[in-house]
Parts: C-alpha cells; structure tokens; sequence
C-alpha cells in the first residue's frame, strides 16, 4: 500500500485486473466485496470514479466468462444427459430449450452496467499527452517490455492525474499493476492500494471513530471460528482423486488464527466482515486401492477395481463473511447474533489427498 497522508477521500479508481482478482463478482453472488465497497463509497459520499476504457475492458472479460460457462453447460448436458432423468428432468427436449434461451453474456452485462451506475467517467487525455510519456519511457511505458500493450493503461493514469491535479481531488487508486504504482508514486493527490480489501481498509481508517474502533476491536473472532467450523462439519466435501470419495468427516478445526481481516460494512445495527480461517480436516477416505486392483494397459483403465479406507488430514484455507449484530447498549454478541455468509465463496470444499498417503 502506498499512502501519502490521511486526507479524506474524494474519488476512487478501480483497475480492471483488480475487477478480474474478484471474477467479476459485481452482484455478490459469491463475494461481498464489490457491492460492499460500493455502498462503503455512497455511505461516504465518495465519488466512484472511472474510464470508458476500464469499462469496455470489463466488458469484454465479462462476455468472454459468459461464453466459457454457457460452453461448460452444453458439454456437461451433451455428455451426461442421460443423468438428468435420474434427479426428475424427464422432458429432455424441454432442459435443452431452456438451456438454449440462456443469455447470460446480457445477464453479467446487466451487473456491469449496474455497478458503473451513476459513476463519472473521467475525460480522455489529448494522445500528446501520453505520446510523451510513451517517448519517455515515463511510467506505464518502460524501455523493455511490450510498450504498445500500456496504451490504454496510460489513457486511463492520465485522466486520473489530470482530474486529481486540475480539480484538486485526493484519488484512491486501486490497482495491483505495479506499473500503475510507479505511476502515480510522486503524484501527491494520489493514494494508491493494491486491493479492495486495502481500499476498505483505507477508508474506515481515514473516517472511524473511536465507536466504530472500539465496536470493530471487541468482535469475539474465537467465538465466530467455532461458529465456522460447526458450518463446515456441514459442508459437502470432495476428493481431489477421481477414484476417491469421502466416508465421514471426523473433525474440522482451526489451525491457526483468522487472518485478512477485513471490514466490509460498519453500521449502528451491525458488522459484516470477512476474513479467511486456515482449516484443518481429518476424514475417512474411500480410495482406490491399487496393490489389489488390475490395470489393462491395452485400454488405460482399471478393469477390476478395489478400494480401502484412509484417513487424511487437509489443511485448506476457507474466505468467508460474518454479520455481527450490535446491541442496544453499543456491545457486540457474536453467539446467536452472528451469521456466516459466502462461506467458501459458496463452493464445495476439496480435500487434497497427500502424496504418498496411501
């Protein structure tokens, strides 16, 4: 992180390849992060600021996830149609039309436009502007590396700087490039972060007081990682092994404190915050067992199969949410008022078999 002094915060930037580090996730279907932020920023008053560049860039990274997934779709539904039945969708014809009206490259394009919603995009810098600095070799062009690639980057680091220096603005920039670092690294109107989580960070740093500190500091995180693992003991747990699956899940602990501990809301009624809790899981695993198993090397498959029990311990590290409610007196209760959201980013938890386990 790179700060220069604690002034209140005027506007925010966000780099497209911190957009992407998120997957996109503008509508919090699987991470709070963006509409937390964005709402972090209308509490504030902050102004969301952008560039039509960053926009159309996210644009096409958007459409391009769509494409991929509708892909995965209709090759699961070629390949293993003939399940679906099986789980109670017996009219084929009807899953495969339904399928086919799918539209989500207009769905995720729907969330973009959502979010850049009542978002001031900055002016375009004149192109002698940024030739200059091309000529230059002046940051985010350099003398190695592919310096036509940096063009757009450049447009955008321009307009920000013109729009910090011309109006006096003090600019939250949130970029991991480290161009975009040397960028603005003697610019005295720019902040620059390298993650949202950062930039939320920043900011109740720059506006807390001594309530939200305080309310902040007293969350009983013990508490909430018993809470977690009571969750995932829950959970559905998978093998990392095609040939392997789980028996029965015989412990899920914390192996060491939560860390990344970031607050994503702060209101008088509640907190949500996320962290990530290194876990611990003992199971009993169903694997192949190969020492009484027969290989055909002619067709690359096992044509009598044997299995065996094992038990393995994983050590995975889980991002999830939690909402604290705040009580009347101004006093966090975490038991029984505490509510884990976004628990691995809503995804099944994989269990690694150890090389060498069995």
């Amino acid at each position: 992180m790179m700060t220069k002094s604690a002034r209140l915060i005027d506007a925010v930037i966000i780099d497209t390849c911190v957009f992407h580090a998120l997957n996109y996730d503008f509508s919090g279907q699987n991470n709070n992060t963006l509409p937390s932020f964005k709402t972090l920023l209308h509490d504030h008053e902050i102004l969301f600021v952008s560039s039509s560049i960053i926009k159309s860039e996210v644009l096409t990274h958007v459409a391009k996830k769509a494409q991929e997934k509708e892909l995965v779709i209709n090759k699961l539904l070629s390949k293993h149609g003939d399940i679906l039945p099986l789980i109670g969708l017996k009219n084929l014809d009807l899953v495969h039309k339904r399928v086919g009206k799918l539209d989500l490259i207009s769905e995720y394009k729907k969330e973009v436009e959502d979010f850049f919603c009542n978002s001031h995009f900055l002016s375009i810098p004149r192109a002698e502007e940024i030739l200059e600095k091309y000529f230059n070799n002046s940051p985010p062009f350099s003398e190695s590396g592919k310096k036509k690639a940096e063009f757009p980057d450049a447009f955008v680091i321009q307009s920000v700087l013109n729009y910090a220096n011309e109006y006096n603005k003090e600019v939250l920039v949130v970029s991991s490039d480290d161009d975009w670092e040397k960028a603005f690294q003697n610019e005295c109107w720019v902040t620059f972060v390298a993650s949202v989580n950062d930039a939320i960070k920043y900011i109740h740093e720059v506006y807390s007081n001594r309530r939200i500190a305080e309310l902040y500091s007293s969350l009983s995180l013990e508490e909430t990682a018993i809470l977690l693992s009571e969750e995932l003991i829950d959970s559905t747990f998978y093998v990392d092994d095609f040939y392997s699956e789980v028996e029965d899940i015989d412990e899920v602990s914390m192996s060491a404190p939560l860390y990344d501990i970031c607050p994503l809301s702060i209101s008088n009624c509640k907190i949500l915050y996320s962290a990530i809790a290194p876990i611990e899981i003992t199971a009993k695993v169903i694997v192949l067992d190969e020492s009484e198993s027969i290989w055909d090397s002619e067709v690359k498959e096992f044509i009598i199969t044997e299995y065996k029990s094992i038990t393995v311990t994983s050590n995975i590290d889980v991002y999830f949410e939690a909402e604290v409610l705040i009580n009347d007196d101004k006093s966090v209760t975490n038991r029984g008022a505490v509510s884990l959201k976004n628990v691995n980013n809503n995804k099944n938890i994989i269990i690694k078999l150890p090389i060498n386990q069995y």
